[in-house]
């Protein structure tokens, strides 16, 4: 396991009061100790299965463009074609654009949000066009009040336990 040998804990960096709100995102981040930067890396891979094959060349020939360093976690349609735009009139290849947090309305949900991206596939046409690869940052948790959540909770997937606490503390692992 990740956190064996008694050297990691959970850090619970969960803010609010009372009971979890619909739209409180919490959350909670196993922290593995390791000698060095190699042997945590090595420890993290080691629990994914290997690659079936090479990725896409343009992901390691090209710049990957990231809507985060523009838009933060207020990207919308307009502006992620307006940073294409720009890569391209500055007169860099395109590469990988990568349409980075909340392009969905709920964290954990896997479609565009219609009011920020109103014809995500006309903008990922007109991206292919331009000569870009697109991605979207996909994150590895569920916000409450999404239908991911609220379907992991359905099929038991999620563990449940009381309210967040109101302050950033240490979980003894």
């Amino acid at each position: 396991a990740f956190n064996s040998g008694g050297g990691g804990g959970v850090i619970d960096m969960s803010s609010g009061g009372g009971g979890v709100a619909e739209d409180t995102c919490v959350l909670r981040a196993a922290i593995a100790a390791a000698p060095d930067a190699r042997a945590a890396t090595l420890a993290a891979l080691g629990s994914l299965p290997a690659p079936h094959r090479v990725p896409p060349a343009v992901i390691l020939e090209r710049s990957i463009w990231t809507t985060w360093a523009t838009s933060h976690a207020d990207v919308t349609q307009a502006q992620v074609l307006a940073l294409g735009a720009a890569v391209v009139a500055n007169g860099y290849n395109p590469g990988v654009l990568e349409i980075d947090d909340r392009w969905q309305a709920r964290y954990g949900d896997l479609e565009f949000d219609s009011a920020k991206f109103p014809d995500p596939k006309a903008m990922v046409d007109q991206l292919h066009d331009a000569g870009f690869a697109v991605t979207v940052w996909v994150m590895p948790f569920l916000q409450e009040g999404s239908s991911a959540c609220r379907e992991a909770r359905a099929l038991g997937h999620l563990v449940e336990g009381g309210d967040p606490p109101t302050v950033a503390r240490e979980v003894a692992a």
